[in-house]
């Protein structure tokens, strides 16, 4: 075996990663229909295809991967929990819509904390456990940005005029 075959996955890693892909992407679709997230215009389909989108580029792309791109693309991002704290405080302005915000929010902590969960395996199964942290950390990331985007929509459903509070601030002077 030459050192450039070294560098690559052998085949059954390779199968086994674009196995757990088609996983992530059922149970993906199984979170939208059972979360009823499919009840959306066209920026949320949108917003909802993404995670299929992401699987499949990298369930194709994998097996031209070499060992040492791991170490930059697996990393955890802190700005998970910095979502996590706003989404709670925006989903308190819309009370009317709080248990479809916060079964939201509980299904997207719930992905990101899993994905945050360390797990001792062989040195030949990191990378398969590696890919389905990330996996549960697209999942958990997408339903926040969902999430923004549903207050986005209510917000600019509830206000005639878009007011801009360092333009407008007499606005709130005014009583």
């Amino acid at each position: 075996m030459n050192e450039t075959e070294c560098k690559f996955y052998n085949k059954d890693v390779v199968s086994t990663v674009e196995l757990v892909y088609v996983f992530g992407i059922i149970i993906w679709i199984l979170l939208c229909i059972i979360l009823e997230l499919y009840k959306t215009d066209y920026i949320g389909s949108f917003i909802l295809v993404l995670p299929i989108i992401f699987f499949i580029i990298s369930m194709f792309s994998f097996k031209s991967c070499v060992k040492e791109i791991e170490n930059e693309i697996f990393q955890y991002d802190t700005l998970a929990f910095g979502v996590v704290i706003i989404t709670i405080f925006l989903a308190l302005r819309y009370k009317e819509y709080s248990n479809f915000f916060y079964k939201l929010i509980f299904v997207g902590i719930l992905l990101i904390g899993l994905s945050m969960i360390d797990l001792w395996v062989s040195k030949e199964n990191i990378i398969i456990f590696k890919h389905i942290k990330s996996i549960l950390q697209t999942l958990g990331m997408i339903i926040f940005i969902y999430l923004f985007y549903s207050f986005y929509y209510i917000s600019s459903m509830s206000v005639e005029e878009t007011l801009n509070p360092f333009t407008d601030l007499n606005v709130h002077f005014d009583d």
